[in-house]
């Protein structure tokens, strides 16, 4: 890691789970707050949401020439005002020693000049293959008169060749239906089709998180019509990453496999929950898959129900 401002005792570390992806791919990002120092010290607060509002400058991601990739921010950075009115950063503590850690953000949707489809605006963004830098500072002090810089991260994107071009070809219908919003059954059907034939595609690694979250959107009253377009092909997507959960958690026999095994399970808890599957039973199917859940899920399962769907 490389320090940019050698007297704060604040180090910003920023991480990604690979050094090179193909075209469309998540690219995952997160970061570490760590106290380096042998006191208590503060550093900007940040939202961690799902919504992506912040203070664009924030942000430094550009290509090898220098040219800044649009987009939109990694993360909400959190300002207030003072008596007078002026922007004032919120500050957390930090103590001596500890790291605080960021949830994990996709790039992919967000940045980009290319676009799955004309329609639609935000998750519609992929980045060009290239060699990229991507890296961000926080303030160090509630006026903002100090800022602390992130160290650097490097990594390189690529055009898919052989049967990761035609599951490319797969994802990225699955992306246009998504985005679209329109046509539910046949974006469930895409996926259905890619999980089979490349399932061990990094497309696939990325599809399993993707559904999570799409799983998750439509389980509420405003998305009952959706909801019940997708509700067959949606089934056999749940049921086929259920019947082939083994499998799927070994694909790639990397580091990333537990991102994958933990991507996957979103999926099936929040495909059955919408589908309608009672929380209680949705912790029995999990159970069975006989790998430990994390504290997250934990207290997922603890929450108490949403108000019943239309």
């Amino acid at each position: 890691m490389i320090l940019l401002l050698i007297l704060s005792v604040i180090d910003i570390n920023i991480y990604s789970n690979k050094d090179t992806y193909l075209l469309g791919e998540s690219i995952i990002v997160w970061w570490e707050v760590v106290n380096t120092g042998d006191s208590v010290d503060y550093y900007q607060a940040w939202v961690e949401r799902t919504g992506f509002l912040s203070e664009g400058d924030h942000l430094r991601f550009h290509d090898v020439t220098g040219r800044k990739v649009p987009g939109y921010t990694i993360s909400g950075i959190s300002i207030t005002t003072d008596e007078e009115g002026m922007p004032k950063a919120r500050m957390h503590k930090i103590k001596p020693g500890d790291t605080v850690r960021s949830n994990e953000k996709n790039l992919t949707g967000l940045f980009g000049s290319l676009k799955f489809t004309r329609l639609g605006g935000i998750l519609n963004k992929y980045i060009k293959p290239g060699e990229y830098f991507l890296s961000f500072y926080i303030y160090g002090t509630a006026d903002r008169s100090k800022k602390i810089y992130s160290d650097t991260l490097h990594f390189f994107i690529k055009e898919p060749t052989g049967k990761e071009n035609e599951a490319w070809k797969l994802y990225k219908d699955y992306m246009i239906e998504d985005i679209l919003s329109a046509r539910q059954d046949k974006q469930m059907a895409y996926a259905l089709e890619l999980l089979k034939k490349y399932p061990e595609s990094v497309y696939t690694e990325s599809l399993l998180r993707i559904l999570g979250i799409v799983f998750r959107v439509y389980n509420s009253p405003s998305t009952k019509e959706g909801r019940d377009r997708m509700q067959n092909e949606a089934r056999q997507v749940v049921d086929y990453i259920k019947g082939n959960f083994g499998k799927i958690k070994k694909l790639r026999g990397d580091k990333n496999t537990k991102r994958i095994e933990k991507n996957a399970m979103w999926s099936i808890i929040h495909g059955e929950e919408m589908l309608g599957t009672p929380k209680e039973e949705v912790k029995n199917i999990v159970n069975k898959l006989n790998t430990p859940i994390d504290k997250e899920m934990q207290e997922f399962f603890e929450k108490k129900p949403d108000t019943k769907k239309n």
